[in-house]
């Protein structure tokens, strides 16, 4: 908060305050994030929140304007989430989980104007005789997702 008050960081703030500008530097030189987020209790794993904690920072990865509000500053970053579960299964019954995983991933990336160029899911009901052929499917999907950057990775760069 000390940055969005326009006032320097701490001195007992320094040293978390270098390693978060660190992870955040690291992740920007990124050409394409691709984000393991298996689901746990209906939501992303600690240590994704984590991450996102320490790289949402003002002057980092979003801008707050009095007048405007927010503005994301990850704009040309994109990435591409991979979301799993063992019982929550999309369009399944309330019983069987609900996606506070996926929403709220979303909702980050475009907070700080990272662009999502696809997604990918494995998330059957419940580990079954279909897992093989569901992973398979995801498998392919992935490799056309590939295929696909790849090309406009290409494009851009010719």
């Amino acid at each position: 908060m000390d940055v969005i008050a326009g006032r320097e960081v701490g001195e007992e703030r320094q040293e978390e305050w270098n390693q978060a500008l660190e992870t955040a530097a690291r992740l920007r030189a990124a050409e394409l994030w691709v984000l393991a987020v298996p689901m746990w209790n209906s939501s992303l794993p600690w240590p994704l929140k984590q991450l996102i904690d320490t790289v949402t920072q003002p002057g980092v990865a979003f801008s707050f304007d009095p007048a405007a509000g927010y503005r994301g500053l990850l704009g040309g970053t994109r990435a591409v989430p991979v979301y799993t579960s063992q019982v929550y299964s999309p369009g399944g019954a309330p019983e069987f989980g609900v996606d506070h995983q996926s929403t709220y991933l979303a909702w980050w990336l475009e907070f700080v104007e990272v662009e999502q160029v696809g997604e990918l899911r494995l998330q059957p009901r419940f580990p079954d005789a279909s897992l093989p052929a569901r992973r398979e499917t995801a498998l392919e999907q992935a490799r056309v997702l590939g295929r696909r950057l790849t090309r406009a990775r290409n494009d851009v760069a010719a």
